[in-house]
């Protein structure tokens, strides 16, 4: 009983398989597609896709947006300090070690609290929106640019020395 049982059920599964395959035949025969346009068959209404006004599929959702241009920060308007050397006044500050290279050159600033901070040319330092101008070998030039009563700027620039303690240089 249990053979009979499973040959009817191979022979039904069987079946099945190949008459799917025959309707899927048959539904590509009776429904020819010529360059986009589906053909109507006899007794059934016609029908052409146009694609005129419908959004593309392959196109993103979400258009990248142009970059948006943001206004420059003046110095007047820079008030908060962006690094720890700018915290202090340059008076506060020791200049303590130098380094001369072929390309670029390096200086090293210690501040009150004793922390050390290497700088280059263009760092800036002090509570007055001063930039490092020039590293010499004994002496670092800092240019600091001050308004003056008129609403014009002026550049004040001020030399921080090597500090050595046997000759008791202060800053």
């Amino acid at each position: 009983m249990k053979a009979k049982r499973k040959r009817l059920q191979k022979r039904n599964s069987e079946a099945s398989v190949i008459l799917i395959a025959c309707l899927g035949i048959l539904l590509l025969v009776n429904v020819p597609v010529v360059s986009g346009q589906v053909q109507a068959t006899p007794g059934s209404a016609s029908y052409t896709y146009n694609a005129r006004g419908k959004p593309d599929p392959f196109k993103p959702g979400i258009r990248p947006q142009k970059a948006v241009k943001t206004k420059k920060i003046t110095a007047k308007q820079k008030t908060v300090p962006l690094t720890p050397l700018e915290f202090y006044s340059l008076e506060k500050l020791k200049l303590v070690g130098i380094t001369m290279g072929r390309t670029k050159s390096f200086a090293m600033i210690v501040d009150p609290k004793g922390k050390f901070y290497p700088v280059t040319k263009g760092t800036p330092i002090g509570s007055n929106r001063g930039r490092i101008a020039q590293i010499f070998v004994d002496r670092v030039v800092v240019e600091e640019q001050i308004e003056d009563a008129m609403g014009g700027t002026q550049v004040n620039s001020i030399i921080l020395k090597l500090f050595s303690e046997s000759s008791g240089d202060l800053p």
